[in-house]
């Protein structure tokens, strides 16, 4: 996880290259339910780590594990700003309408933290957003 963290692709793709057969692999959750994939879309500041994203996809990670706060790479990305995993998240269908342990959507906590980039605000995904 520690590789993906940091936007490693080379490392994380020789490591999942390794375990094809086992999801459980990619899925791997730590203490708190953070996957790789968490955590690389909340680092997803650089494209290495949307490399890391769409590799870790490509392995058939899970897009809508959630942490032990409900969280999901989806709403991590969208908090922070990063536009790119966002979108690559949208394109492979991650869930927009999943609600943290407070309630709150991707697009929710977007808003919340000042995020009105054009790539999430423009998403369809987005637009069929069901309010509360």
């Amino acid at each position: 996880m520690y590789a993906v963290t940091y936007g490693n692709n080379e490392i994380g793709s020789t490591f999942l290259g390794r375990a094809p057969e086992a999801p459980e692999v990619v899925n791997a959750q730590d203490t708190e339910g953070w996957t790789a994939l968490i955590y690389a879309a909340t680092n997803g500041a650089t494209e290495d780590h949307n490399k890391v994203v769409s590799t870790l996809l490509a392995y058939n990670a899970d897009i809508d594990l959630t942490t032990s706060s409900g969280t999901t790479a989806l709403m991590y990305a969208a908090e922070k700003g990063h536009n790119e995993v966002l979108t690559n998240l949208l394109e492979h269908n991650a869930d927009v309408n999943a609600r943290d342990d407070e309630g709150l959507t991707a697009l929710m906590l977007a808003a919340k933290e000042g995020q009105t980039e054009a790539e999430y605000r423009n998403s369809p995904d987005v637009c069929r957003h069901q309010w509360p």
